[in-house]
């Protein structure tokens, strides 16, 4: 019996062998006890092929192989059976080799900015910048054949070789620089400002602030000078205070005037009536010390002082 493969060696990206197996048996014929008198007579058969290999398959004599993503060499072992017999022989592939491969980076989005992109009245510059999101394709192949393929992606800055566009009043641009002259309107001003790169473009706008108009602004003054009376003997009595209550008035952060501003005053308890300038605290009828306190609120700004008062406790004498 014989069994061989045409090719018995097959490239790493796949391929196909031939198996060629023939088993044969040859009969001699006696007469008369004499040995080969009777002649001889051969029979052929055609085995069964089996074969056993990873990335092998076999259908009737046709051995096929897969294209090998392996770094090493692989084999598989065919094996032809007839009337008990078999025969084998071994057909191997060559070991894989990996490459990678690339293909050309495409935008997919333009992102723009301008730094700073606010600009005071009085003039100033601006930095323009494009970013471009980028993808490409990354192919895997085993013999060269594409067995896996993944996307990379990138930002990649773009602001130098990216076409720029706009222009507008006050507002002057050299490359990505832009310089904005001072504004000497009350009114403010835009500039927009738009980049175009692989195929795709993006937009920024710079503004500027009008001149600023005069700046009204208020501070206030509210403080205690001077307390008297807020220590009260039981039988009662009156507490005076004094307080400086005013509104300045301040233009572009300058004072320009002053003015005396009013005030309420309220108290927390019922046994002090408390007014402007001075409270009145009721007798003590309990033999508790006992305290209160005078809230005073300045007119517009809502500013608060508060005055603690302190009463002592009625005394009783018992008399026999």
């Amino acid at each position: 019996m014989t069994v061989s493969a045409n090719p018995a060696t097959i490239a790493a990206s796949g391929g196909t062998s031939s198996i060629s197996a023939a088993a044969t048996r040859t009969r001699t014929w006696t007469w008369n006890g004499v040995s080969g008198s009777g002649g001889t007579e051969t029979d052929r058969a055609t085995p069964s092929l089996s074969a056993a290999g990873s990335g092998f398959s076999l259908s009737g004599t046709t051995l096929t192989a897969g294209n090998n993503t392996t770094a090493s060499e692989r084999s598989c072992t065919v094996t032809a059976t007839s009337n008990g017999r078999s025969a084998a022989c071994t057909v191997r592939q060559s070991a894989g080799s990996q490459t990678t491969e690339y293909g050309n980076w495409t935008t997919g989005s333009l992102s723009v900015s301008a730094s700073p992109s606010g600009i005071g009245s009085s003039g100033g510059t601006s930095r323009l910048s494009a970013t471009a999101s980028q993808s490409r394709p990354k192919y895997t192949k085993w013999n060269g054949i594409t067995t896996g393929t993944t996307t990379e992606y990138r930002s990649v800055d773009v602001s130098s070789s990216a076409s720029w566009s706009g222009s507008a009043s006050g507002f002057s641009r050299s490359g990505t620089t832009v310089t904005v002259a001072a504004n000497g309107s009350t009114s403010s001003r835009n500039c927009t400002y738009t980049a175009s790169y692989g195929g795709k473009s993006g937009h920024v706008t710079i503004h500027q602030d009008g001149k600023p108009a005069d700046v009204i602004t208020y501070g206030y003054i509210f403080t205690l000078r001077a307390i008297s009376g807020d220590d009260v003997v039981s039988t009662g009595g009156t507490v005076t205070y004094s307080v400086t209550s005013q509104k300045i008035t301040y233009t572009n952060g300058s004072e320009t005037s002053r003015s005396n501003i009013g005030w309420s005053a309220s108290a927390n308890v019922s046994w002090i009536s408390a007014g402007t300038n001075s409270a009145t605290v009721s007798e003590n009828p309990t033999t508790s010390d006992r305290s209160g306190t005078i809230t005073l609120t300045q007119n517009e700004s809502g500013r608060k002082l508060s005055i603690t008062v302190y009463q002592d406790r009625k005394v009783s004498v018992d008399i026999n």
